[in-house]
């Protein structure tokens, strides 16, 4: 029998541009997954990134023989958006502290054009009826 699974998603950003991470928990708040602290880069970025890692590894499940019913639950209109335009935007130049994560951007935005994502549940959370994201990092 096929479970019910939820992901919930959230980054965190200290400043914007600032240091920047992101992770997912599951619906009991259990941390699934939570990216390294990069030094300068932006919320939405980081929520963006977020949802596309989260659903690389449903699709890795899949591939090893998992039935996944998943629903992909994010508090960002704007990294939805971006989702679903596949042009997440930025300013941020090349760096010493920004060109990692805009290579990890640039594969994201390879995987998303040759991966249909269409299947996936990716939500957003409204707040104001259900409160904060079980994965907020609690720092505003």
């Amino acid at each position: 029998m096929n479970k019910k699974r939820y992901i919930f998603i959230d980054a965190s950003c200290v400043g914007n541009p600032g240091p920047m991470e992101y992770r997912w928990v599951n619906k009991q708040g259990k941390e699934l997954f939570r990216s390294k602290l990069y030094p300068k880069w932006t919320n939405n970025i980081g929520e963006f990134l977020a949802i596309v890692d989260a659903i690389q590894y449903v699709q890795k499940r899949e591939k090893q023989g998992y039935e996944i019913d998943v629903t992909i639950y994010t508090d960002s209109q704007t990294a939805l958006q971006r989702l679903a335009s596949k042009k997440p935007k930025t300013t941020l130049k090349h760096g010493k502290d920004t060109t990692i994560l805009l290579k990890k951007l640039q594969e994201s935005l390879q995987r998303l054009k040759t991966n249909d994502i269409t299947n996936y549940n990716i939500q957003k959370r409204d707040t104001a009826k259900h409160g904060e994201i079980p994965a907020d990092f609690g720092r505003k």
